[in-house]
């Protein structure tokens, strides 16, 4: 997990926190998103569900990018599909 500077955390308040939910189509695929946000130094966390609802604790349920550039994030991201 890589955390984002002060400047892009700054940045991305001042924007309205925007967010935007996309889709992928495994574990794996989430994973190697995960690895490749690492190795682009991007800042990331991947998420694991605490198993109070229907999901079971420790399983995956997905990733944060960013606060970062949309040109940086969309290099990674730029062939997923949005969630509806």
């Amino acid at each position: 997990m890589l955390e984002a500077t002060a400047d892009a955390r700054r940045r991305w308040v001042g924007d309205g926190m925007p967010k935007i939910v996309l889709r992928c189509e495994s574990e794996l695929e989430l994973l190697q998103l995960e690895a490749a946000a690492e190795e682009a130094g991007l800042p990331n966390a991947l998420i694991r569900d605490a198993g109070h609802t229907v999901v079971a604790a420790g399983t995956v349920t997905c990733l944060g990018l960013g606060p970062a550039s949309i040109a940086a994030i969309d290099a990674l991201t730029g062939e997923l599909k949005l969630v509806r």
